[in-house]
């Protein structure tokens, strides 16, 4: 099983102004620390309509993602209404 963590707020305004500045998806994953597909998906999955990165419209659809019910949950609820959130997230974690 991998390990990672999540983009923090503050990296996420480094990535924001590094991309304004013009660098390269490479040199902001090595200045952040990152591995470079990790930027790469923060750019691709937060890009606005104007195809611009906003470090706060990022954050807002990360908390929005963390929210949404988890599919498989949503299942084992159907099959079992009878079970109880606890024992689900017990299987989940």
């Amino acid at each position: 099983m991998r390990c990672y963590s999540h983009l923090s707020d503050d990296e996420r305004e480094q990535i924001g102004l590094a991309k304004a500045l013009g660098h390269s998806i490479g040199v902001i994953a090595q200045a952040i620390g990152r591995p470079r597909s990790t930027v790469w998906r923060e750019l691709s999955r937060n890009r606005l309509p104007s195809g611009r990165y906003s470090p706060l419209h990022a954050a807002g659809a990360y908390q929005l993602r963390r929210r949404r019910a988890n599919p498989l949950c949503i299942a084992l609820l159907r099959l079992a209404p009878e079970s109880r959130p606890e024992i689900l997230a017990n299987i989940m974690a």
